[in-house]
């Protein structure tokens, strides 16, 4: 995909989203797992499971952000729009999101929610510098959030 496209795909998730949000995290590169047999087993991380750990992840969001009611009858889901980045080799792999805030919530519980359900997702690391949230004040940081998202192309888009 060249920049010009890049830049037109961004606007226009920019425009459909309209995120509040940047949120990195940083993945795990592989996670142990209980075997039938009772053994234990290692599980490399690849971006389809990166990819379930995401929307999992928001779905955890989404869920604890409304009230129980609501989420039995309606299921909502919050918008976002991100990328899987490094290669495991030379970078680690972690994840860039732009996400909206429901308008109902406060910012501090925002935040809180979203860390509090990073540290509970096992994709994901824990620790100081894993998980990093930054407020997009304007329509032009979210473009710009968005865009970074999509530096290396849509291969590894991640879209809810």
């Amino acid at each position: 995909m060249t920049h010009f496209n890049n830049y037109t795909l961004a606007g226009s998730l920019n425009d459909k989203i309209k995120p509040t949000h940047l949120v990195t995290i940083i993945l795990n590169e592989g996670i142990s797992e209980d075997a039938i047999d009772g053994s234990r087993r290692w599980i490399r991380g690849d971006d389809p499971n990166y990819n379930i750990a995401f929307l999992a992840y928001i779905r955890s969001v989404a869920k604890e952000a409304v009230s129980k009611n609501c989420w039995q009858r309606y299921k909502p889901r919050l918008a976002s729009v991100g990328s899987i980045e490094g290669d495991g080799v030379n970078q680690h792999h972690h994840l860039h999101f732009a996400i909206r805030k429901p308008a109902y919530l406060s910012e501090q519980r925002f935040k809180d929610i979203l860390r509090q359900k990073a540290h509970r997702n096992r994709w994901f690391k824990t620790g100081p510098n894993a998980f990093d949230i930054q407020s997009l004040p304007t329509k032009i940081d979210g473009h710009q959030a968005i865009g970074y998202a999509l530096k290396k192309g849509i291969n590894r888009l991640l879209y809810t």
